[in-house]
């Protein structure tokens, strides 16, 4: 597996090197999009986020380069890059419940627990199965719960 993703890299990369021959435009983003998610699966994070960026600056319409860059943002803490890069993504395509899942969850790590709430109750919404979505709402749900106050303790009598 490991290996595999390393020949996939190179073969994106090959495939790179002659970019004016790359057919189309659509095509060199799409090949971009994949370089990320390869990275991202290597855990290079600042790879995967330099070739969603390339992907995103060839086709800015591609919501799996944006959620691509939010996903290594993610792995990197950059919280806020994040969201910024899933709202991107929703705009583009509503209709993924995976995008709406991770904004959800990068919200859920920045303490705006009603904006996660909203989110991964869409992502919910689209796919109830959603596994991540239900996990993370249940966290939610329970940091905007009031916190429980014990009842002081009753008064000593001389």
């Amino acid at each position: 597996t490991l290996g595999r993703y390393e020949e996939a890299i190179a073969a994106y990369e090959k495939a790179l090197e002659g970019d004016a021959n790359v057919g189309d435009r659509l095509t060199l983003g799409e090949i971009w999009v994949n370089l990320s998610a390869m990275q991202w699966r290597l855990e290079r994070y600042d790879q995967a986020i330099e070739a969603a960026n390339r992907a995103t600056g060839i086709n800015p319409e591609s919501a799996e380069a944006w959620y691509n860059q939010g996903l290594a943002l993610m792995a990197l803490k950059r919280y806020p890059e994040a969201v910024v890069a899933y709202e991107q993504a929703i705009k583009l395509d509503a209709t993924n419940a995976d995008f709406w899942a991770a904004e959800g969850i990068a919200l859920r790590f920045l303490g705006d627990y009603q904006m996660a709430l909203m989110a991964l109750s869409k992502a919910l919404e689209l796919n109830p199965s959603h596994l991540q979505a239900q996990a993370n709402l249940a966290v939610v749900m329970q940091q905007l719960q009031p916190p429980i106050v014990p009842p002081p303790p009753p008064p000593t009598q001389p």
